[in-house]
């Protein structure tokens, strides 16, 4: 099935108004229930994930009421806080999820699911989408110390990630140089048995909070 897939998708590639729906033909293959992800969660965040997405947000959400973590909002361009917390492409999205992070543990973690829109090779979550959040991660944690900007993100990615799947991002902060912020991430199945990527990143301060 996936080599017909294959080859309808290259010719699809001519024209291009129609790869979303291969795409999304090729995500029913390896996780069918994800195609219930929609733009319709103004009132309960969680409303559409996945139980294994739910669980581990309900998790991240105990550190919040139990061991004063906090939930991060992300904000627009307009500096508004956005409080949901995905990236949309028309009325799919493209990944959702939901941020956490200590000021005194200098620590941040995340449950990612993403959706067709991050795909890279067939089924599988794109590498870029995955340094996007380990980029995300490590910023929110070196923003703990001030206002950052990355100068190095070193990423080794370990184990294959299906569209589909709850992942767990983690952060925490190894060192500070004068202005320079060393953190480092990784994701992980929520239960933290599989190891997906890791990462090493250098922030540079350029304004202490």
């Amino acid at each position: 099935m996936i080599q017909s897939l294959c080859k309808i998708q290259v010719n699809c590639f001519k024209n291009f108004k129609y790869i979303k729906n291969i795409c999304c033909v090729v995500t029913a293959v390896h996780k069918k229930s994800f195609a219930c992800i929609s733009n319709n969660d103004e009132k309960s965040e969680t409303q559409t994930w996945p139980k294994e997405a739910v669980a581990c947000y309900n998790k991240l959400e105990n550190l919040v009421h139990k061991h004063n973590w906090e939930k991060y909002n992300l904000h627009n361009w307009k500096g508004e806080s956005a409080g949901r917390h995905y990236g949309v492409c028309k009325d799919i999205n493209i990944y959702q999820g939901s941020f956490f992070y200590s000021k005194t543990e200098k620590k941040a973690k995340a449950v990612i699911t993403y959706g067709p829109y991050s795909e890279g090779f067939f089924g599988h979550v794109h590498g870029g989408a995955i340094a996007t959040h380990h980029d995300e991660i490590t910023g929110i944690v070196g923003s703990l110390l001030g206002t950052c900007v990355t100068a190095n993100l070193n990423i080794n990615y370990k184990s294959r990630l299906l569209i589909g799947q709850t992942t767990l991002y983690s952060g925490e902060l190894e060192k500070v140089e004068g202005r320079k912020v060393y953190i480092k991430s990784k994701v992980t199945c929520p239960e933290e048995k599989t190891l997906y990527s890791e990462a090493t990143a250098i922030l540079i301060i350029i304004n202490n909070s």
